[in-house]
C-alpha cells in the first residue's frame, strides 16, 4: 500500500496506461448519455454558479442615511461609499477573471505538454490548485462553499486513485482531475463530466484512428496529428484540459461582461 502511494504521488503521466487505449471511449459513452438525460447546457454554466461568485449592482448597497448637505460636488470622490462599492463591482470581477485566464493558460499548456511527452508536471498541476484559494479569497467566497469544493476534489481524487490502482489511469490525469473538479465544484460537476466526457471520446477515437500513423510526417498538421498516436497511450489530459478549462473560465467571463 506505502509503495502504491508513493508512486501515485510520483507519477505524472498523463496517458491511459492500458495496452489497450479503447477504454476511454467506451467508458465515456454512458456519461455522456447521462449529461444529455440531466438536459446539461451551457446556459446551466450561468445559471449554476453560486451567488457569490459575482454581486449585482442593486444588491448590498450602501443603505441610505437621513439627508444632509452634501457640501461641495465632487463627483466619484475617493471617499464616497458609493463610488467604493463601484470600484470594488468592478474590480473583483475583473481580478477573478484575470485568475481564471491564468489557469487556462496553464490548462492549454498542460495539453500541449501532455500530447508532446505524455506527461502532467505535478508542480503546474499544484499551481492551478493553488490560484484556486486565491481566486476564493478574491471572490469571497463563503467558508462552508470552500468546504464543499474540496469534498468534491477529495472524492474525485479518491475515485482518480482507484483508476491508478487498476492501472486505467495516469497519476498526472488522477491529479490534474481532482484539481479542476476544485475549482468547479458540486454545482457545475455535472456539465464538467460531460464536457470532459465528450472531449475524452473524441481524443479516444483519434488516437485509435492515428494508431498507425507515421510520426515522421513532412507537413507540420500531420506531423502533430502523430503525437496523438495511441502506441504511446491516450493523452486524456486534453479532455480534461478542454473541459474543465471551458467550464472554469467561460462562467466567469460572461459575469464579467455583464458586469461592465
Amino acid at each position: 500500500m506505502q509503495k502504491l502511494l508513493k508512486a501515485f504521488v510520483r507519477d505524472e503521466r498523463g496517458v491511459s496506461a492500458r495496452n489497450t487505449p479503447s477504454w476511454p471511449a467506451s467508458s465515456c459513452s454512458p456519461v455522456v448519455g447521462a449529461g444529455s438525460a440531466f438536459s446539461t447546457s451551457f446556459s446551466g454554466l450561468w445559471t449554476s454558479l453560486p451567488p457569490w461568485t459575482t454581486r449585482s449592482r442593486n444588491s448590498e448597497k450602501p443603505a441610505a442615511g437621513p439627508e444632509r448637505d452634501p457640501g461641495p460636488a465632487f463627483p466619484g470622490s475617493p471617499s464616497s461609499s458609493a463610488y467604493r462599492f463601484t470600484r470594488y463591482q468592478t474590480i473583483v470581477p475583473t481580478l477573478s477573471a484575470v485568475i481564471r485566464l491564468l489557469v487556462l493558460c496553464a490548462l492549454v499548456w498542460l495539453a500541449v505538454y501532455d500530447v508532446r511527452a505524455r506527461r502532467l508536471p505535478t508542480s503546474i498541476v499544484l499551481g492551478i490548485g493553488a490560484l484556486f484559494f486565491v481566486n476564493a479569497l478574491v471572490v469571497g467566497m463563503p467558508l462552508d462553499e470552500g468546504i464543499a469544493h474540496l469534498l468534491l476534489a477529495a472524492l474525485v481524487f479518491l475515485a482518480c486513485a482507484l483508476l491508478f490502482a487498476a492501472k486505467m489511469l495516469g497519476g498526472g490525469d488522477a491529479k490534474l482531475a481532482s484539481v479542476i473538479f476544485l475549482w468547479v465544484g458540486f454545482g457545475l460537476s455535472l456539465a464538467t463530466l460531460t464536457l470532459i466526457s465528450v472531449v475524452g471520446t473524441v481524443v479516444s477515437l483519434v488516437s485509435l484512428a492515428t494508431r498507425n500513423m507515421n510520426p515522421v510526417q513532412r507537413f507540420v498538421p500531420l506531423r502533430a496529428l502523430a503525437m496523438f498516436s495511441a502506441t504511446r497511450g491516450v493523452s486524456y489530459g486534453v479532455a480534461l484540459a478542454s473541459g474543465g478549462g471551458l467550464v472554469i473560465v467561460l462562467p466567469a467571463l460572461l459575469r464579467f461582461i455583464s458586469a461592465r
